[in-house]
């Protein structure tokens, strides 16, 4: 009878961990919150990257979308001192 091995099962890259990562991306985490969030190691992390390029793709494109709602939001905003309900510039 063979040995069963120890640990976690492995962990295959789908198109469904791709969307979790730029989910939690885009929401500020981490890249090591993102690996306890969704439970491996930062050494899987750092090994799966360098061998799928689409999980350092989906952590920068959460990333950025997280920036740019949070900078949309910001520069949309009205401030109490101006009153306005919108800060954009009329060419925008």
């Amino acid at each position: 009878m063979g040995k069963m091995k120890r640990g976690p099962k492995p962990r295959q890259v789908t198109q469904e961990l791709l969307e979790q990562i730029e989910h939690h991306a885009a929401r500020g985490l981490s890249q090591k919150q993102i690996c306890d969030s969704l439970g491996f190691s930062e050494t899987w992390w750092h090994a799966k990257k360098a061998e799928f390029s689409e999980l350092g793709e989906s952590y920068k494109k959460g990333s950025a979308s997280g920036l740019a709602d949070v900078t949309c939001l910001l520069y949309t905003s009205p401030t109490p001192r101006d009153g306005l309900l919108c800060r954009m510039p009329s060419s925008a």
